[in-house]
């Protein structure tokens, strides 16, 4: 095509001023995509009226956290972690963390294993490359719309008596922003990627809270097995005593038979929970890619901390809460594109240089163009309904407050109660066993009947199973207090904030 262009339009044939400002033209182009391939790959601003913000690096970097104290529960050697979790743009994690109350620390994974199920779930991972995403929006936003556009027409004029003639024009022309909007441009690139960040930050906390839930499931099945388990050896040495009763024709035989009924449902009432709790582990590692507590669980430690302070802990939580501060980001995020809308009601202008021949070289043209589009309704429509956005935007940051304060109080409140509830059901276990240790001798001396026996035994498993699932969900709800204000698992810190 060059060769074609030469022939038709010599060099010669142009003016030297003209092929000086084509020349200047094309220079400045190739000047500002060579400065922005080196910006690209130093980080420096460009100078000039579009600069762009530094480079982004992929994420922020996370603490590394030490290990938790050792746990009592006798989980497997081969912890399998995700394949991907290891991924070397992956940031790192946590430097220290706060100590764990002994009471979690003997029942929760220790927090490097449990770091590394958070940073390999799937949608923690969406939002981690939701950066790069944002990161390659912001540039965009600070290159701009446009673009040098080259032109060359070639035509033949025809007389309808006398020659023909060759005629030939070039032109580059570039649109270009008003220096307003490319400042409003790096700020909404730059809100964006705070966003992103924020967002990988709240996803890494949903995933906190969601290993929490689900390594204490498996906690609850786990130990609804053993205390089964244990219980099922109790209604073995009841069924012992009847027996024995029955050979010295103390009792009638229908007692054994009830005996034995009642030993038949705690055998399969035990399969049942060990079933349960193989799905749950299953899930668990399904889920998390890490090794689940064992099938059973021999004791669970005493829970042991102060009553919630409410309003104290409300504070603790807004002071560092990504999903309100997700909230301030796309608020401000809208007002921003609210802003830019109002500003493309003075549009853009487009300029360029042009240079031609008619008639054969006869006649030479040189002229410069500017051009820009008359606004008509569609503008304003555009600027109204990114103001309503914007509106919108900050009703949901109030009701993401409203929300957030909500569940903080509800998750204190319940926390003391729960305790108060836990301490009172003890009691009540403890009572209910030491009654049926004594309706259990009794029988054997022949004091009380089997249905005494066996009244006292089902109450008593009864409290127990209460206890235990009050035990359970009381150092389930302290993990949750402590993953909310981010002292357990804490989400990786934003270099931006």
């Amino acid at each position: 095509m060059s060769y074609g262009v030469k022939r038709l339009w010599p060099m010669r044939c142009l003016p030297a001023a003209i092929w000086l400002a084509l020349a200047g033209l094309a220079a400045l182009a190739n000047g500002a995509a060579a400065q922005t391939a080196l910006t690209a790959q130093s980080g420096a601003t460009p100078a000039g009226n579009e600069p762009a913000p530094p480079h982004h690096a992929p994420a922020a970097p996370m603490r590394q956290a030490p290990a938790a104290p050792a746990l009592n529960l006798a989980l497997p050697a081969n912890l399998a972690t995700p394949a991907d979790a290891s991924d070397p743009s992956e940031p790192g994690l946590h430097d220290h963390a706060p100590a764990l109350p002994a009471d979690l620390a003997r029942v929760l994974p220790p927090a490097e294993l449990a770091e590394r199920a958070i940073a390999g779930l799937p949608e923690v991972r969406e939002r981690l490359r939701g950066i790069d995403y944002r990161a390659a929006e912001r540039d965009r936003l600070a290159a701009g719309p446009y673009e040098w556009t080259a032109r060359a027409t070639v035509q033949q004029r025809r007389e309808e008596i006398g020659p023909r003639y060759h005629e030939q024009e070039v032109a580059i022309e570039r649109g270009f922003r008003w220096s307003g909007k490319v400042e409003q441009d790096r700020k909404l690139g730059a809100t964006g990627v705070r966003i992103a960040r924020n967002g990988y930050s709240d996803a890494w906390h949903e995933g906190a809270r969601g290993l929490v839930a689900g390594w204490f499931a498996v906690l609850r099945e786990a130990r609804a097995a053993a205390r089964l388990a244990e219980q099922q050896a109790q209604r073995e040495r009841a069924l012992g005593v009847v027996r024995k009763r029955l050979a010295a024709g103390d009792i009638a035989r229908i007692e054994l038979g009830l005996a034995e009924s009642e030993a038949a449902q705690a055998r399969s009432a035990q399969r049942a929970a060990l079933a349960r709790a193989a799905v749950a582990r299953a899930d668990f590692a399904r889920r998390y890619g890490i090794a689940a507590p064992p099938e059973t669980v021999a004791a669970l430690p005493e829970p042991s901390y102060e009553p919630v302070d409410v309003d104290r802990y409300i504070e603790a939580v807004l002071a560092d809460n990504h999903e309100i501060r997700l909230a301030e980001l796309d608020a401000a995020h809208a007002r921003l594109s609210a802003d830019r809308e109002r500003a493309e009601l003075l549009p853009d202008p487009t300029v360029g240089v042009h240079a031609g021949r008619e008639r054969g070289g006869a006649e030479r043209i040189v002229g410069l163009s500017f051009s820009m589009p008359i606004g008509g309704p569609a503008r304003s429509a555009r600027v109204s309904a990114a103001l309503a956005e914007a509106d919108m935007a900050d009703e949901r940051l109030r009701a993401t407050r409203a929300r957030v304060v909500q569940s903080a109080f509800e998750l204190a409140t319940l926390a003391n109660a729960a305790r108060e509830g836990w301490d009172s059901l003890a009691g009540a276990a403890t009572l209910a066993e030491r009654n049926a240790d004594l309706a259990e001798r009794g029988y054997a001396l022949g004091e009380l009947g089997i249905n005494e026996l066996l009244l006292a035994r089902r109450q008593a498993i009864e409290a127990r199973s209460a206890e235990e699932t009050a035990r359970v969900g009381l150092l389930e709800t302290h993990a949750r207090l402590l993953v909310d204000r981010h002292a357990l698992w804490a989400p990786p810190e934003d270099e931006d904030e």
